[in-house]
């Protein structure tokens, strides 16, 4: 990699992927109001996604959050408009037919 990709690298190794670890985590507790345990959940998490694995759907978030942060927003904010208010408190089990 070459002296000026060793700072990239160790961020990524040391500052990035633990974060991510951690947003998963929550993003698993956020889900744990069922029964279901943390591999169900992200089983269930991943068949509502389209069977997309649970990393790729942290690359896709990143991308969306980081690289199109503005078109991300407006696709957010369309589907907020277009939900039922109903939906938004429920958890994610709850919600599966509107997702």
């Amino acid at each position: 990699m070459g002296d000026p990709n060793l700072f990239y690298a160790e961020n990524y190794v040391m500052k990035f992927l633990p974060q991510m670890k951690l947003e998963l985590h929550n993003l698993i507790e956020s889900c744990a109001a069922t029964n279901l345990n943390e591999m169900e959940t992200i089983k269930t998490i991943e068949d509502i996604c389209g069977g997309n694995t649970v990393t790729k759907l942290i690359d896709q978030y990143n991308y969306m959050t980081y690289t199109m942060s503005t078109e991300y927003k407006l696709y957010i904010d369309e589907i907020k408009k277009n939900a039922p208010k109903e939906l938004w408190p429920q958890n994610l089990l709850e919600s599966t037919e509107f997702w």
